[in-house]
C-alpha cells in the first residue's frame, strides 16, 4: 500500500505544478480585477491565499488518488475508468472547501 519511489516523483511533480498554477491563477485574478476595476481584497491576499490553498490541496488530494487507485486495482477494475470520475469530484469539493477556508482565514470572508 505503501507508494514506491516513482510515484513519490509523480507526487512531486504535480505539487509543484499546482503550486505553478495556482500562483497564475492567483496572479491572473489579481491582475483581471484591476484591469476590470473590480473591488479585490489585495494582490497579497488574492495571491497569498491560492498559494495557501496549493500547498493544503496536493497532500489529500494525492492520498486519495494513490488510495483510489490501488483500491480499484486490487477489486480488478481499470484504475482509469473509475477512480479519475471520483478523484475529478473530489477535486472540486476538497479545492472549493480550501479556497473558502483559506479566504476566511486571511479574512477575505466572514469567519
Amino acid at each position: 500500500m505503501w507508494p514506491d519511489p516513482l510515484a513519490w516523483a509523480n507526487a512531486a511533480i504535480v505539487s509543484v505544478l499546482a503550486g505553478v498554477t495556482f500562483l497564475v491563477v492567483g496572479s491572473g485574478a489579481t491582475v483581471l480585477a484591476d484591469v476590470t476595476t473590480r473591488a479585490h481584497p489585495g494582490a497579497w491576499e488574492m495571491i497569498g491565499g491560492t498559494l495557501l490553498a496549493a500547498l493544503l490541496l496536493p497532500p489529500v488530494l494525492l492520498t486519495l488518488s494513490y488510495a483510489v487507485a490501488v483500491a480499484t486495482a486490487r477489486l480488478g477494475l481499470d484504475p482509469d475508468d473509475q477512480s479519475v470520475p471520483v478523484i475529478s469530484s473530489c477535486m472540486d469539493l476538497v479545492g472549493v472547501v480550501a479556497m473558502l477556508g483559506v479566504m476566511s482565514m486571511l479574512g477575505v470572508l466572514p469567519g
